[in-house]
Order: C-alpha cells, then structure tokens, then sequence
C-alpha cells in the first residue's frame, strides 16, 4: 500500500517549515524523520522513469537545453555512486545502478521534473504556499514502505514574468537558467535529495548552495568551477598551488613547472607528474606503501536509510537485524604513507583525503607542513562572504 506523504527537502530564502517569517517557536535536533529522508530508490527498482514539463513563456532555458541537462545531472550521480559502492557489506546498500528512462507523464513516472510556474498543478501551488520563495524544490508525493519506492516532482521555479523566484534584496540574478550551467547545479542538488542526501557539507548539497549559486557577486565564479566530486575524490588531481621552495627542493620541478597531477593507481598507491607551462607532463615520483590511520577516519553515509518490518526488499541478514541501513560514504579519511621522488631519498608523509580535497603533509625544514594541497574551490566560495 501506499502513502501519500509530499514530503520536501527545500530551499527558500530565509524561509522555513518550522518557524514564520516573523520569527516564532523553532526546534532542531532530535527529530524522528522515520523515512523522511530515504532514497526514492533501492536495488529492486531497475529502471527510474522521468519526464519533464517545460513553461516556455515563464523559464529562459528551452526545451531541448532542459532535457540535455536533466541528463547531464543523472549521469553526476550514478558516477559519484559507481566510485562509492559499498559491496554489499552487512547493513549498506547502494544506489545509482538503475537505467534512466525518459517517458510520457502519466501515472507510472517516477520523477517529474517541472520547470516553471505553469506546470505545477494546484495542489502543488497550495503544498508550496508560494513557490516564489523556492529556486528549486524536492516533493516526495508518494511512498510504498514495502517496496522502498517513492514518486514526486522536482521543481526549477521560474526566473521571468510574475511568479519567478523572489529576491527581495535585489541580490539574485535574473533570468538564471538562460546558462545552462546553473541550471545543471541546480538540478545536481535537487536530484542528490532523490537520492535520499539531505542538505550538508558545504558543497553542492550545501543548504546554501543555490542561494549562493545565483548570488550576483558570486555567479561568475560559479560558472568558472568544474563539476567536483562529492563522495569519493576524482582519480586524478591536481594543483598549482605550490610554495616555490617545496616545489624546487621536495620535488624536484624545473622552473617552468608550476603544477604537480596525481593520479590514483588500482593498487591504492599514487603516480605523481609534473606539469609545465605548455601542459606537457613528466613522471617525478611516487606515493607508495599508503595505510589508513584509524583515529583519523570522519567518513559517514551520505544517504541512511530507514526500515520497518514491512519492507520485502532487503533480508534480515542483509540489514543486519536493524531499523536502518548504510548508503555510499562521504570520505574522510587519513593515510600514512611514503613520498618517493625520482633522485630523492623517501620521505615519510600523511595524506588528508576528502571528496573534494586532497593535502600531503611532510617534514620540510624540520617541521610539519603542507607540501601538496588541492583544495576544493566550490568550498571556498561557498565559506566566502560575498563582496559587495
């Protein structure tokens, strides 16, 4: 059977579900979200089935940029999925191997995009109250206990005419989605929320991502910044980023070699180039014989999901006897390991490793400092105060 629950994980400007805009009661901590905030998703749905609607006269992107990006944003997710599989240890699950249909609309869809006032419904609009006050918006309409699947809409509000996205303080763009870039952010977030992450971090499922993204002191950055990762880095990075005495005397780069790229082997271990001014690259070194230090470990599930006896999907032996499961993690994680540069003696390093950051720190002068930092410019500016 199935319940009707239009659950949302929102953004608004300055708005919540707990408290008015003119302040009142408000809670936080504690709260029994049950399944809340599941995946729509698990492993016995094979196919998710989408379609879209398009209000041409009130959303600057058009059809065919829509559907393009909607594509494009799938495609983050299931690779963000594919490299933080969990292998089906006791009490985990995994998401984003199913096939992505596009459809008609009609009753069997399982996410329907919507972009732009005229395709919400109203009962939509009286849900929402005023989708002005939203950039983008999750509604989980439906979801079956039994099965772990839920149904909804995903909502991009309009950026022209009377009912675009509000902005009070004059400090949003307008007419956003006419770059497609933003428009795929945006998406990217809505989308992770399908997947059952709430907001966090201070990356793309930041609670103040798309505030920020279209944030008119911050929105020529934000369409400088390639897509990064959000649970397991990228097998290869680099950085520029580089003190000039560490960049001679540790590893050894030329003058007109400013960058180091690392690169992930299959073995866990590391191949490190340099890179010159005319992108050539050339082999220096090595990180060998990598360990995790286990006081350093601050990964967690980015999607936890929640069970009753009711469910048909996962086994007790599966769920390891529990009302709740593990998804794909978000890694944190420290590593010892040793630095080998070509014409170099070894040189004993620790690695700070995130999804989307990267630091090598060693012994320079007899002291401990950063020797290699990729840092993730989305962080950044998302910590960033805006300049006015």
């Amino acid at each position: 059977m199935k319940f009707v629950s239009f659950y949302l994980f929102l953004f608004t400007f300055s708005f919540s579900l707990f408290a008015g805009e003119e302040g009142g009661w408000h809670s936080s901590g504690g709260e029994l979200f049950k399944d809340a905030h599941n995946p729509w998703f698990v492993k016995n749905t094979n196919t998710i089935k989408y379609c879209f609607e398009h209000d041409q006269s009130s959303f600057s992107a058009n059809r065919a940029t829509v559907e393009l990006e909607i594509s494009k944003a799938f495609n983050y997710w299931q690779k963000e999925f594919e490299k933080s599989s969990v292998s089906n240890a006791v009490g985990t699950f995994n998401l984003g191997s199913q096939r992505i249909e596009q459809v008609s609309c009609g009753v069997e869809t399982d996410i329907v995009f919507k972009f732009g006032y005229g395709t919400l419904t109203k009962k939509e609009i009286v849900h929402l109250v005023k989708p002005e006050k939203y950039i983008g918006v999750t509604i989980r309409k439906e979801y079956d206990p039994e099965s772990l699947k839920g149904q909804g809409i995903i909502y991009i509000s309009s950026d022209k005419g009377v009912h675009r996205y509000e902005n009070p303080d004059g400090n949003l763009i307008s007419f956003a989605w006419k770059n497609s870039k933003l428009l795929l952010f945006a998406l990217i977030h809505e989308l992770g929320h399908v997947y059952g992450i709430p907001h966090s971090g201070n990356g793309v499922m930041s609670q103040i991502f798309l505030d920020q993204l279209l944030n008119k002191y911050l929105v020529e950055s934000f369409l400088k910044l390639p897509l990064e990762s959000f649970l397991q880095p990228n097998t290869s990075i680099s950085s520029c980023n580089l003190e000039r005495k560490i960049k001679t005397f540790v590893f050894n780069l030329s003058p007109n070699e400013n960058c180091i790229r690392i690169d992930v082997k299959k073995n866990g271990d590391y191949n490190l180039f340099a890179v010159n001014d005319k992108k050539e690259t050339r082999l220096i070194g090595f990180l060998k014989g990598i360990y995790p230090e286990l006081w350093d470990v601050n990964s967690r599930p980015a999607s936890i999901l929640q069970i009753t006896k009711k469910q048909m999907v996962f086994t007790p032996k599966q769920t390891g006897f529990r009302n709740f499961m593990y998804g794909p993690v978000s890694l944190d994680q420290g590593y010892r390991g040793t630095l080998m540069i070509n014409n170099s003696l070894p040189r004993a390093v620790y690695l700070k490793v995130r999804s989307n950051s990267f630091a090598i720190y060693g012994e320079y002068k007899k002291k401990t400092q950063p020797l290699f930092i990729m840092q993730s410019p989305l962080s950044i500016l998302l910590l960033k105060e805006p300049i006015l």
